[in-house]
């Protein structure tokens, strides 16, 4: 699962759950500490990294554990192809590798984020990031799905992919 901050990748995968809810969701959300809005952003970088750390290890640990029948779910930016290129790698040993980019309108993050939003820096770097990692790990997965969110994002592609999934697909498919 990719996208920018609040483009509403969660959203996507709370959506997923209620219909497949066997999925194995990892998220660095889950490795925050419940006060985490309260924290200066100094702090709040430092357990980011702490969490994104921690999430990427729960992953590793499922992709080895779980069966290619098994949908696992990582719900991060994924925007970095040099973070994740190696995680692809791995996954694709023993998985099929759905790569799903919930695209947003970056004002409506924004408004969405509210006072949390990033800085211009950041999003730049985003916005830099996803122009090499959509291309390369879209090319490196076997499915590549885009999520339009710009209200209620329509998922119909994603779930009906999933429901026909037999774990049986072993080749890249056409994008």
């Amino acid at each position: 699962m990719a996208g920018f901050p609040y483009s509403g990748k969660t959203y996507v995968v709370d959506k997923l759950l209620e219909l497949f809810p066997d999925i194995v969701v990892i998220s660095p959300k889950f490795f925050r500490p419940d006060n985490y809005s309260e924290l200066s952003e100094d702090d709040k970088r430092e357990v980011n990294i702490s969490s994104w750390s921690c999430s990427l290890d729960q992953l590793v640990s499922a992709i080895k554990e779980y069966n290619d029948k098994k949908v696992i779910v990582y719900d991060t930016s994924c925007a970095s192809y040099d973070s994740m290129n190696n995680y692809f790698s791995l996954a694709k040993n023993s998985h099929t590798v759905i790569y799903v980019y919930v695209n947003s309108n970056i004002k409506l993050c924004q408004k969405r984020a509210g006072s949390e939003w990033l800085s211009e820096e950041v999003v730049k770097k985003y916005i830099n990031n996803f122009k090499t990692s959509i291309s390369k790990l879209s090319k490196m997965s076997n499915k590549f799905f885009i999520i339009h969110n710009e209200g209620e994002p329509n998922l119909e592609e994603v779930t009906d992919y999933l429901e026909s999934y037999d774990g049986s697909v072993r080749i890249c498919e056409s994008k």
